[in-house]
C-alpha cells in the first residue's frame, strides 16, 4: 500500500511539472528588454499557452535590472509618473503602484496576480481565436478591451496594432459613445499602464487615447474579446489584507477560470444579521458590512 501510494504521488508529480512546462515553455537564452527611458531588464523569452493552443503566446519573462542599474531610480521616476497621471486622469483610481516585471496584455490576457506575475507581453495575437473569439455588442464585465491604433494599411483593420489591453469590470449605464475611440468611455476598464501602475478607470480616460495628447500612443477604436464556452461569474469573494491600501474601498471577486477584478464595496445590512428566532431590544441596530466580502467599515455613524 505503501508503495502504491508512493508511485501515485510521483506520477502526480510528473502531471504538475509536464503541466508547468506546457504552461510557460523557455525558448530563448537571456537577453535584455528595454523598457522606458534608460531602464533595461534580464530577460528570457518564453512561449505560453492559450486556452485551447499549447505555446500560442510569446512572451519574456523579466528577472530585475540589469546590472549597475539602480532599481530605486525606477521607483522614483514611478512616483512622479503617478503624480502625472493623478493629474491629468484624476477619475482613474491607482490599484497598485508601479511594478516594472508585467504589462498591460500580461495582466489582462495571462495573469492578474500582480504580485506574482512576471511575464511581459507585447503582442497577444496568439490568444485571438484560440480560445477567445471578438463580441461586438452586449458588452459584459470580463470581457477584454483591446485598443488598436489606425497606422496599418489604409481601410484595412487587420494590420492595425493593439496598442493595450484591459479587463472589462463594469459597463456605465445609460453611456453611448463619444466617437472618440469606439465606444470605450462606455466601460469601466481595470488595466495596467506600460511599466507603471495598475489603474480603474473609464475606458477612455487612459493614456492610450486621445484623452489626453500628451501622450505618444493614441488608440482610434477598440475591440473586445470573450472566451469561448466560458461566461465569467466572478462569484467568490475575498477581502484585502489590512495592510493592503484599498482594504477599505475594495475586494476581490474572482472567477472559476482564475481571472480576478477588483470590485468597491457595497455596504449594506450584514448577511444573516439577525436571527428572527432571537429577541432584540427595541435599539438594537444590524451591523453593517460590505454584503459580498463581509467588510466592516470602522468609521460609519449609526
Amino acid at each position: 500500500m505503501k508503495k502504491l501510494l508512493i508511485f501515485v504521488l510521483v506520477i502526480l508529480l510528473l502531471l504538475i511539472s509536464a503541466t508547468i512546462s506546457f504552461a510557460a515553455q523557455a525558448v530563448g537564452d537571456l537577453f535584455v528588454l528595454d523598457l522606458y527611458d534608460s531602464y533595461s531588464i534580464n530577460a528570457q523569452r518564453y512561449l505560453l499557452d492559450a486556452p485551447t493552443r499549447q505555446n500560442a503566446v510569446s512572451a519574456y519573462l523579466m528577472d530585475g535590472f540589469v546590472d549597475g542599474q539602480n532599481a530605486n531610480d525606477y521607483y522614483v521616476d514611478a512616483d512622479e509618473i503617478e503624480t502625472r497621471y493623478n493629474y491629468f486622469y484624476p477619475n482613474a483610481y491607482l490599484l497598485k503602484s508601479a511594478f516594472p516585471y508585467y504589462n498591460c496584455h500580461s495582466y489582462a490576457w495571462h495573469s492578474q496576480n500582480y504580485s506574482n506575475n512576471y511575464f511581459w507581453i507585447n503582442f497577444p495575437d496568439g490568444y485571438i481565436g484560440n480560445g477567445y473569439v471578438e463580441v461586438t455588442g452586449n458588452i459584459k464585465k470580463g470581457d477584454i478591451i483591446c485598443y488598436y491604433d489606425n497606422n496599418g494599411t489604409p481601410n484595412n483593420y487587420s494590420d492595425d496594432e493593439n496598442i493595450h489591453s484591459g479587463i472589462v469590470v463594469g459597463v456605465v449605464s445609460g453611456a453611448t459613445s463619444n466617437g472618440q475611440c469606439g465606444n470605450s468611455n462606455t466601460v469601466t476598464v481595470q488595466s495596467k499602464w506600460g511599466a507603471w501602475g495598475l489603474y480603474q478607470h473609464n475606458g477612455y480616460e487612459c493614456p492610450y487615447t486621445n484623452y489626453r495628447t500628451i501622450e505618444e500612443l493614441s488608440a482610434n477604436y477598440v475591440k473586445y474579446y470573450r472566451r469561448t464556452e466560458h461566461t465569467h461569474y466572478h462569484t467568490s469573494y475575498s477581502q484585502l489584507s489590512s495592510s493592503d491600501s484599498l482594504y477599505a474601498d475594495f475586494h476581490k471577486s474572482s472567477c472559476s477560470c482564475g481571472q480576478i477584478i477588483y470590485e468597491a464595496h457595497q455596504i449594506g445590512n450584514a448577511p444573516n444579521a439577525m436571527n428572527p428566532s432571537e429577541e432584540f431590544p427595541p435599539n438594537y441596530i444590524v451591523p453593517l458590512c460590505c454584503i459580498y466580502c463581509g467588510y466592516e467599515p470602522t468609521s460609519l455613524t449609526y
